[in-house]
C-alpha cells in the first residue's frame, strides 16, 4: 500500500514502477538477548514502554493519557511506564512529565541513556506500544518482536495495517488510533494474556544479491571482430605521427585506422 501511494505521488506508471521495485528489510541483531520464538506473557507487574523518539509525531503523549486511564481502572497493576527513546525537545520532554495524572507520574521514568544490554534486558521484558501514525515499516517493532516483547500497534499506521505482517492476536495486538482505544487493549493484553508469537522476520538476500540481471542488448560477435579507429585530423599535422605509430603498436590484431583529413 505504501508502495502505491509512493508511485501515484510521482505519477510514475504501475507497469514502470513494480517491476523496478524492490522492498528489503535490512537484517536485524541482537547483541545480549537470544531471538525469542514466543512473546513474553503478560501480567500486572509488567512494563509498559515507549521506545520511539521522544517527539510530537511519534505520539508519546498519547500514551501517557492512555496508561493513566488503563491505571485508574485496573488497580491491580502495579508496572512502570517507561519512555525511553531518544528525545531532544527538552520542553516537550518537560510537558509529559507534567501533563501525567496524580496515578501515573510517580510511575512515569524517562531514561534515554540505557546501553544496549539493559535495553534489550527491558525491552525482552515489556509490554512495547508503538502509537504512531506514519510509520512505512518501523524497524523498532520488528526488534522489539524478536526480542520477544509483547507489542501493542496503532491500526490505522499504515505500516500495521491488513497488507502488513502484524496480525491482531497472532503476533501482536492492535488498537484504533485512539487514547481511549488504546485503553481498552492495554486491559485486553492483560485480562486475555493472548499468546503471541514472535514476528517472522524475512532472511532475505541483499537486494543487490537478489535481483536478477537483465539480459545483454547487445548481440554476441565473433571471437576477433575488426575494430575501426577512426582518427579526425584537422591543422594538427605535428601530432599525427605520433597517433599513428601509437595505434600500430596496439596488440590487438584486427584493426583497421581511417583517418579523415580535414576532420
Amino acid at each position: 500500500a505504501l508502495t502505491d501511494v509512493t508511485r501515484a505521488a510521482f505519477g510514475f506508471s504501475d507497469d514502470g514502477w513494480s517491476c523496478r521495485l524492490v522492498n528489503h528489510l535490512p537484517m536485524l541483531h541482537c547483541d545480549f538477548t537470544p531471538r525469542k520464538e514466543q512473546a513474553i506473557p503478560a501480567s500486572f507487574e509488567q512494563p509498559i514502554v515507549f521506545t520511539s523518539a521522544v517527539r510530537r509525531a511519534e505520539r508519546p503523549d498519547l500514551v501517557v493519557r492512555a496508561v493513566a486511564g488503563f491505571m485508574s481502572e485496573e488497580l491491580c497493576y502495579v508496572g512502570r511506564l517507561m519512555l525511553v527513546g531518544e528525545h531532544s525537545d527538552a520542553a516537550y520532554a518537560s510537558q509529559l512529565q507534567r501533563m501525567a495524572p496524580p496515578v501515573l507520574s510517580p510511575r512515569m521514568h524517562m531514561d534515554t541513556g540505557l546501553a544496549r544490554a539493559p535495553w534489550e534486558a527491558l525491552i525482552s521484558s515489556a509490554c512495547v506500544v508503538f502509537p504512531g501514525v506514519s510509520a512505512s515499516c518501523c524497524l523498532a517493532a520488528w526488534g522489539a518482536s524478536i526480542l520477544g516483547a509483547r507489542l501493542i500497534l496503532n491500526a490505522s499506521n499504515p505500516g500495521f495495517g491488513v497488507d502488513s505482517p502484524w496480525i491482531d492476536g497472532l503476533n501482536c495486538l492492535k488498537f484504533d488510533g485512539t487514547a481511549s482505544g488504546l485503553v481498552g487493549t492495554l486491559k485486553r493484553n492483560v485480562a486475555r494474556n493472548e499468546s503471541l508469537q514472535v514476528v517472522q522476520y524475512p532472511e532475505t538476500p541483499w537486494p543487490w544479491l537478489a535481483v536478477v540481471p537483465r539480459p545483454s542488448k547487445w548481440r554476441p560477435v565473433a571471437s576477433r571482430p575488426m575494430v575501426s579507429v577512426v582518427v579526425s585530423h584537422y591543422n594538427l599535422g605535428a601530432y599525427l605521427p605520433e597517433t599513428l605509430r601509437n595505434l600500430s603498436e596496439q596488440r590487438y590484431p584486427e584493426i583497421e585506422v581511417v583517418v579523415i583529413d580535414d576532420a
